[in-house]
């Protein structure tokens, strides 16, 4: 007999035993797959988006909410400094390059952003179509904001003031947007924002006066030209202005530091959840000794011999096996778009979640193993189990 063909069977005749042993497979390599690249995922996320940023300048208050406003654009700025520090640091000999930020209003729930185009460096952004912003009240978007919105090139854009949704009745009516560009997706902050002019953000709150006195700004990123100055400007800064300079590496090491206890948590509940699935699905194999004792005897009584008669049930065990990864090719990806939008939506992060080879590896291995130490365990009962015994016991 086809072994192949034996297992099929067997799975169609006990569907209800086959499909328990697929669950608890499927659940367990689901909850190990995602559990571990939510945790690497948010971490690289969290470096990744930092990159090329070496200090954020802003007004005093927490330097983490400073950081997460103006890097992931996920809290409210601290508050406002005078534009015109960003000409004083442009021409600071330990500064490389400057990226002014002017935020406060949004488009149905996306941050505006005023900056000048110098914004694709830092946010490691790139034009898919279109191109960069020439004058005032003009956009480049984000992909995200292009999907989810149903923007195109030269479509108008009315903003609110503000996030909340008690501002949403304040729109700037008068100063519709023209989107000019749209950004490759990269798989970072910058795909959910709306980019612009600073000059749009201040002739929007001015109502036309456009005194440099008067504009003022949200923050600026900063580049410095050594790891000397990296450590000596921020210094310069908290102790000698009124302004706050905060370090983005020292920030998400903080955050990270913060949400360590809970990524462990998560490792070990995901971890305890995949062992108490395999153990589950081990369970479900041996919970059917009797009936496969009884299909052992006839396949003896037949002229199979032991080893054949192993290899036909050592075939069932990976065919539930390879059901139960076809599972979990089906299903992960839906799991994983699921809380890759939830994150993105609730905390403005974009999560790569699809899981790495190695990680692939030991998902199935542990699978497999499982499967065969429950074989290995049947073979055993099986090589001191009686044909005489079985069949008395079966007449009666």
């Amino acid at each position: 007999m086809n072994a192949l063909r034996f297992a099929l069977k067997q799975a169609v005749r006990n569907v209800w035993g086959f499909g328990l042993v697929v669950l608890f497979a499927t659940l367990a390599g689901l909850s190990f797959l995602l559990g571990e690249q939510l945790q690497t995922q948010t971490e690289k996320q969290l470096i990744k988006n930092i990159s090329g940023v070496d200090i954020v300048v802003g007004a005093k208050g927490s330097p983490l909410q400073l950081i997460l406003s103006t890097l992931f654009f996920m809290d409210n700025p601290t508050g406002n400094i005078p534009a015109g520090v960003a000409k004083q640091y442009a021409r600071n000999p330990m500064v490389e390059s400057v990226l002014p930020l002017a935020l406060g209003n949004s488009y149905q729930g996306h941050r505006l952003v005023g900056s000048d185009t110098a914004f694709l460096s830092f946010y490691h952004a790139e034009i898919a179509s279109g191109t960069v912003y020439q004058a005032p009240f003009e956009l480049v978007i984000g992909a995200q904001v292009a999907s989810q919105r149903g923007l195109n090139l030269g479509d108008e854009v009315v903003t609110q003031h503000g996030m909340s949704q008690a501002a949403a009745e304040h729109h700037h009516d008068a100063h519709p947007y023209l989107v000019k560009g749209i950004l490759e997706p990269c798989n970072c902050p910058a795909d959910n924002v709306l980019f612009t002019a600073v000059q749009s953000i201040t002739d929007a709150h001015s109502h036309g006066h456009n005194h440099d006195s008067e504009q003022e700004i949200t923050a600026l990123l900063l580049r410095c030209k050594n790891a000397l100055s990296k450590l000596q400007l921020p210094r310069t800064i908290n102790e000698n202005t009124t302004l706050q300079a905060a370090i983005p590496s020292i920030e998400v090491d903080r955050l990270l530091g913060l949400t360590s206890g809970a990524f462990q948590a998560l490792g070990f509940f995901s971890g305890l959840f995949y062992l108490v699935c395999v153990l589950a699905m081990v369970a479900a194999f041996m919970s059917r000794f009797k009936e496969r004792q009884r299909d052992a005897v006839l396949l003896r009584l037949e002229g199979y011999s032991s080893g054949q008669v192993q290899r036909l049930i050592l075939t069932e065990a990976l065919l539930m096996i390879a059901v139960a990864v076809l599972c979990i090719a089906v299903f992960y990806p839906c799991l994983s778009w699921i809380l890759e939008n939830g994150v993105l939506a609730g905390y403005g992060l974009q999560l790569a979640l699809w899981p790495e080879i190695l990680s692939l590896f030991a998902c199935v291995g542990g699978l497999l193993v499982a499967a065969l130490i429950s074989w290995f365990i049947l073979w055993l009962r099986f090589r001191k189990m009686s044909i005489q015994e079985v069949l008395a016991r079966e007449a009666y």
